[in-house]
């Protein structure tokens, strides 16, 4: 049985501005402590559902995604220059 919620449905219509990070499966679902009310627990039911985590990209997201990724290869371009560049002196 599919379910749609809304997240589902924007993961399916712009799939460039979101991504499903993880499913958990229903069984592994465990709450963190019992809750709780005037001293009188209330035990909650097992989960029913899948639980999926949705990363949604907003612009300011992506802008700065993008600008961290090409800081990154600016960096890893020229560490790899500098390592060359000594590489090809140590052969000379």
């Amino acid at each position: 049985m599919m379910i749609t919620n809304p997240y589902s449905s924007l993961l399916t219509a712009y799939p460039h501005l979101c991504h499903e990070l993880e499913t958990i499966p229903a069984n592994e679902i465990a709450y963190a402590s019992p809750q709780s009310w005037i001293c009188q627990e209330t035990p909650l039911p097992q989960a029913s559902y899948n639980l999926q985590i949705i990363a949604v990209w907003n612009a300011a997201a992506r802008s700065t995604l993008i600008n961290t990724i090409l800081h990154g290869c600016k960096i890893f371009c020229h560490s790899a220059k500098s390592l060359a560049h000594g590489v090809s002196s140590e052969l000379n």
